[in-house]
């Protein structure tokens, strides 16, 4: 071998041992560095060349420094990250509301609602007793301010879950701005042949990051090394240097809802297509298990209010009335509440005029037919029409949401009008993500069973409002009442005046502080006359708030009527004879109160007492923690074993480091000592000449 051939060898050997000791000690400085694949310098033998002897080495050359990575574990790993994030963002919200519906200390609403029957029990021990009625009152305030304590905290829950996707909105497009920043870099780093090593570990770690956040799928450009973000269905958020970003806005019910913005002034609603990462967990939760708690615990209160309410308003109390006013708005305004085919897309029309105007308003739900058919609203007189969307395949495609959206917002002519006749809203318990189908043509009306807060409960029956004069003689007057009568109806049996209708009495329309109005009932106090009410088949006391113990319709407005709130007298716990005579020894009433404990009605999981649809409720919130700590604490593992197999490949060792150190030293010795050798060989040849 020529000598200056062997210290050309060397020199380059000496070369790349130093390459390779400053990527160990480049390998060695990011130990702790979150993301870092280790790298490598690949040596490859250098071309031969032809000798004497046959093919000759000509030593080492070096290829490119290599990052030790597996794309398809890495892209399984930030798949699973993403669902694991889903877990612990329902995780951490249901332990929180585990401890609102918190039952194993004996202090939660289990023990409150036993007291408040068990307080019946003790008033119909003493009906006449005023200690047992201020105990029963006590009890009805714990009560009642336990379920609102509840009810606020869960609304927290909910507001706090809305500005948790409010921030991981803005987190998403900070992420994607960046992800798009080292795209750029990196196709422009790797115009050659070599591998921006470090920017991809930086980029990675960012889809990691932006996977916890949101579902995404990402696949990289072979071209340029520049990697493609979508959204689970499709929509782009990363394409090289280019990216989108999202943004949220409430939306009637007042949660945040979710956008993709296609432009400045163009944005898609992708709320639900989301199903992993923070936000997925978010809107998941908040949709699928927040909603239903709700719904649940509304309608244990609710049912808990109209059966007091109803047997409440059936007694009579220590004293006869002279007046009481409804606790429930009967309002002026006609109103439609759909009742579609399919979930979660009923809407309420409400008229703007009051009286026979409100009552001539119609609405259309209109199939166009036909393929791809926008959302349209026409107005002719008092007739709305909304023409349903049709996509490509000819299937609605109009929720609620959108119908409201539309008629709230649209600039066009259609909606205006119809804004002027009706305003809407969703139906009561309806998210509003239901598809809408083909309703024909349906009237607004002011039937009480329609504008009532609790008028789907009325019946055709009757009630009795027993007069009694000023020798406390009873006078028995039954009044008629249809599902569909009107307020007037009511008014009109009754009479407006104390010169119309039954003798002593007076019915009519009072508006409150906040100008809802509601019916009132008062007696002629002046000639001495004074009422109960009683026996009523139709639940009309019950459903106009008169009579009764409970005022409010859910978790969020019950209290106590404030006519008992002003006078226990008017705890009823006695019933009326059916001559309309009243006894203040009378317990029938609150015996039978107490009773209601026991019976069974009927709730959307089947028929059970008030009490076992509480339990029902926390039952679910236990059964929900338990199958999300589950699904947490399996994929938390399959986490753990994927980063496991990433380290064996990506991680740093600094054993296997320190091991490399060594052999490059060595190699780096051998290579000098090379040089020294063939350069006393030169020496000695020259001096032999």
């Amino acid at each position: 071998m020529p000598i200056n051939t062997a210290m050309h060898i060397a020199n380059r050997a000496l070369l790349l041992a130093q390459a390779s000791m400053e990527v160990t000690a480049h390998n060695m400085a990011n130990v702790n560095t979150k993301g870092y694949s280790r790298q490598e310098l690949e040596l490859i033998p250098s071309p031969t060349y032809k000798s004497a002897f046959g093919e000759m080495g000509s030593g080492v050359s070096g290829e490119k420094i290599s990052r030790m990575y597996d794309a398809t574990l890495t892209r399984n790993l930030i798949r699973q990250s993403s669902l694991l994030a889903k877990y612990e963002t329902e995780k951490s919200i249901i332990w929180q509301i585990e401890t609102i519906f918190n039952e194993s200390l004996d202090n939660g609403l289990n023990r409150v609602l036993a007291e408040f029957w068990n307080s019946w029990q003790e008033v119909a021990n003493n009906p006449e007793g005023n200690p047992e009625r201020m105990s029963l009152m006590e009890n009805s305030h714990a009560l009642i301010n336990t379920i609102s304590q509840m009810r606020a905290s869960l609304d927290e829950q909910l507001m706090d879950l809305n500005l948790r996707i409010k921030d991981a909105v803005t987190e998403v497009n900070i992420l994607v701005e960046e992800i798009a920043e080292l795209n750029e870099s990196i196709s422009r780093a790797e115009m050659g042949r070599f591998n921006a090593n470090d920017m991809r570990d930086q980029r990675d770690v960012l889809l990691r990051r932006l996977a916890g956040l949101i579902e995404i799928t990402e696949f990289e450009d072979p071209r340029d090394g520049s990697t493609f973000v979508l959204t689970p269905k499709g929509f782009p958020l990363v394409e090289g240097n280019v990216y989108w970003t999202l943004s949220s806005a409430k939306d009637v019910a007042g949660n945040d809802r979710i956008y993709w913005n296609r432009s400045p002034d163009a944005r898609v609603d992708i709320t639900d297509t989301f199903d992993q990462g923070q936000l997925g967990g978010l809107v998941k939760i908040r949709q699928n298990i927040i909603e239903d708690f709700y719904t649940q615990f509304d309608a244990f209160t609710a049912m808990l209010i109209k059966e007091v309410n109803r047997q409440h308003a059936q007694g009579a109390g220590l004293v006869h009335m002279t007046d009481a006013t409804g606790t429930y708005e009967v309002s002026p305004f006609a109103r439609l509440e759909t009742n579609l085919a399919g979930e979660d897309n009923d809407i309420v029309f409400t008229a703007k005029n009051t009286g026979a105007d409100g009552d001539q308003v119609t609405i259309t739900f209109l199939d166009p037919g036909g393929l791809n058919q926008p959302l349209g609203v026409t107005v002719v007189n008092n007739d709305i029409t909304i023409s349903l969307a049709r996509d490509s395949g000819g299937n609605f495609t109009a929720t609620a949401r959108d119908i409201i959206d539309f008629i709230n917002t649209d600039s066009g002519a259609g909606a205006a009008a119809a804004r002027a006749l009706v305003s809407v809203a969703l139906a009561q318990d309806n998210d509003g993500r239901g598809l809408v189908s083909a309703m024909e043509e349906t009237n607004l009306n002011r039937h009480l069973s329609n504008i009532l807060t609790f008028g789907e409960d009325m019946a055709a029956g009757s009630f009795d409002l027993i007069t009694y004069d000023a020798s406390n003689s009873p006078a028995v007057n039954t009044i008629n009442v249809n599902p569909n009568d009107t307020r007037e109806d009511i008014l009109a049996q009754i009479g407006e005046s104390f010169a119309t209708g039954i003798a002593g009495i007076r019915a009519s329309i009072v508006a409150d502080d906040s100008g809802k109005e509601h019916l009132k009932i008062e007696a002629d106090t002046s000639n001495g006359y004074d009422y109960t009410l009683a026996n009523d088949t139709a639940s009309i006391l019950m459903a106009l708030g008169l009579n009764t113990f409970f005022s409010g319709h859910d978790t969020a407005t019950v209290q106590l009527n404030q006519t008992i709130e002003n006078n226990l007298s008017f705890i009823n716990a006695g019933m009326v004879s059916a001559e309309g005579e009243t006894s203040r020894g009378s317990n029938v009433n609150a015996l039978t109160i107490a009773d209601l404990k026991d019976r069974a009605y009927l709730f959307q999981n089947g028929p059970s007492t008030i009490s076992e649809a509480y339990n029902t409720l926390a039952a679910d919130i236990g059964s929900t923690a338990h199958t999300i700590n589950r699904n947490t604490d399996f994929t938390e593992n399959l986490v753990m074993q994927l980063e496991q197999q990433r380290d064996s490949i990506s991680a740093v060792s600094i054993d296997e480091e320190l091991t490399n150190m060594i052999k490059f030293q060595y190699a780096y010795m051998a290579a000098a000592k090379i040089i020294t050798t063939s350069d006393e060989m030169l020496q000695s040849l020259i001096s032999m000449v």
